[in-house]
């Protein structure tokens, strides 16, 4: 338990202390950020709102569903879960002003960022009717790339490196993350 109340206010301090080392020794640009935008992820099925902070900041709240077990495994055989999942994610966009003097758009919020995320997953639900009760904690810094067309859809992909707590256990490893689908909404 020592180690989740750790993370926890590891977590804490990032999100309060975050930007100001995020914006520590790079110039940017954030006239072109949205505001708001909501998002319908395909992948993970699930919904994205994003808000502009302050400046060239936003915030990314997500909430959905992960899948695993799916495929087999030889040696484990096959226990599909539905996972439910939360995640908060700090962005720092670079690059805006470059972009706008090319005539490229920032409609979504099209462009490359670096941040902090925090992702919470529940692994309790289980179609073979298990009850695990755990949980996986991910925490750590990121660089992302996100993308959105004209026609609305949308694409996005980041990765890094965090400490990813899976009940008693405190592991650092890399994560990737990826998404596709469509915005409904966004607002300057």
């Amino acid at each position: 338990m020592k180690i989740q109340a750790i993370l926890f206010h590891l977590f804490l301090l990032l999100i309060c202390c975050g930007p100001n080392f995020l914006g520590a020794q790079v110039s940017f640009d954030s006239e072109k950020i949205n505001a708001h935008s909501l998002k319908l992820n395909y992948l993970l099925p699930g919904i994205e709102y994003e808000v502009k902070v302050i400046e060239d900041f936003t915030l990314s709240l997500r909430t959905g569903f992960n899948f695993s077990g799916l495929i087999p495994n030889v040696f484990a055989g096959s226990d599909p879960r539905v996972k439910p999942f939360g995640e908060v994610q700090i962005r720092r966009y670079f690059r805006t002003k470059e972009k706008s003097n090319k005539g490229k758009t920032m409609i979504g919020n099209s462009g490359d960022y670096f941040g902090l995320r925090g992702m919470y997953t529940y692994v309790n639900n289980s179609f073979s009717g298990d009850d695990l009760g755990n949980y996986i904690l991910i925490v750590g810094p990121m660089y992302g790339l996100q993308r959105t067309f004209q026609n609305k859809l949308t694409w996005s992909f980041h990765a890094g490196i965090g400490g990813i707590v899976a009940g008693a256990n405190l592991v650092a490893t890399p994560f990737l993350g990826v998404s596709i689908g469509s915005v409904l909404f966004t607002k300057d």
